[in-house]
């Protein structure tokens, strides 16, 4: 069993915004959940531990923070999702600019389930 290395409670979404690659501009999965060290994300392929990687992730229409949040990465553990056709990764913040993390913390204050 793996250990919980987490700091911060990570926080569903109301909606699942798009988590984009960079580089390739390829849709590689969207938000489970998310707060400003990290996030789940659930997509169609594994996302492996190759090293840092430029994603973005596209805000909901509408939010008066802008309309991506721009990172770099890295996958922390990767397995198969509840649903099995899926996968989940848990992503590390490597870089993240303090503007975006703001955004984060918005998204989180306006579209997330409160216990």
């Amino acid at each position: 069993m793996t250990q919980d290395h987490r700091t911060l409670k990570r926080w569903q979404l109301t909606r699942y915004p798009a988590v984009v690659d960079a580089k390739t501009n390829r849709v590689i999965g969207r938000v489970a959940d998310i707060n400003t060290e990290g996030l789940r994300l659930i997509g169609p392929e594994p996302v492996q531990a190759d090293g840092r990687r430029k994603l973005k992730l596209i805000l909901p229409t509408g939010s008066r923070r802008g309309t991506e949040v721009t990172f770099v990465a890295t996958s922390v553990w990767t397995g198969r999702d509840i649903n099995p056709d899926l996968h989940a990764t848990g992503m590390k913040f490597r870089r993240i600019s303090p503007e975006d993390v703001r955004n984060i913390e918005y998204l989180v204050m306006t579209s997330s389930f409160r216990d």
